[in-house]
């Protein structure tokens, strides 16, 4: 799976740009964290993912971003005969971010930002062959810091306000990336 991921994540990076006027493509990493123990040493985690941006007018632009989720998940079966049993599976979910975008008035470096829209996850459970996608509205919210005319640093929030208990891609998510404009 993760084969198939990077190739239409390539896929959307290299034919976005052909088809849009004015827009930006990025990588980032959502709900980035880590630590450091005694046991394990230092360790990262995140979900990387992939965006495409389009702007149909100086404030206003569509963005689509594509992360991958993995997750572990226990499974306990209860049979009438014998004792119960729990098999422990990755589950890897794909959480897709459609949103409209409202850029504020800024100073030429700092582009903040308030969006909305839809996210669809598609989980993929591989032992029990479990594809199901779930959807919710989503609030969106950052700023672009441009360290130069094309090169921006992404801080990004989102938020959905409903409680989505099928997936294990968090309500709320934070994302820091690096986008390209053109």
């Amino acid at each position: 799976m993760t084969k198939r991921f990077a190739i239409l994540a390539g896929l959307f990076l290299f034919v976005t740009p052909l088809f849009a006027q004015k827009g930006a493509i990025s990588v980032f990493v959502a709900n980035p964290g880590g630590g450091w123990s005694s046991n394990e040493g230092t360790s990262a985690n995140g979900d990387i993912g992939v965006g495409a941006e389009y702007w149909f007018s100086p404030r206003v632009s569509a963005t689509v971003n594509v992360s991958r989720h993995e997750d572990v998940a226990a499974f306990t079966v209860f049979p009438i005969n014998g004792f119960p049993t729990t098999t422990f599976s990755r589950v890897y979910e794909y959480p897709i971010d459609a949103l409209l975008r409202y850029r504020f008035a800024g100073s030429e470096r700092w582009k903040p930002y308030l969006g909305g829209g839809l996210r669809a996850v598609r989980v993929f459970n591989p032992p029990f062959g479990d594809r199901s996608w779930n959807f919710a509205p989503e609030f969106n919210g950052g700023v672009t810091f441009l360290m130069t005319k094309k090169l921006g640093l992404d801080f990004d929030g989102r938020f959905v306000p409903i409680e989505n208990r099928y997936t294990g891609v968090d309500d709320g998510r934070v994302s820091v990336g690096l986008s390209w404009r053109w």
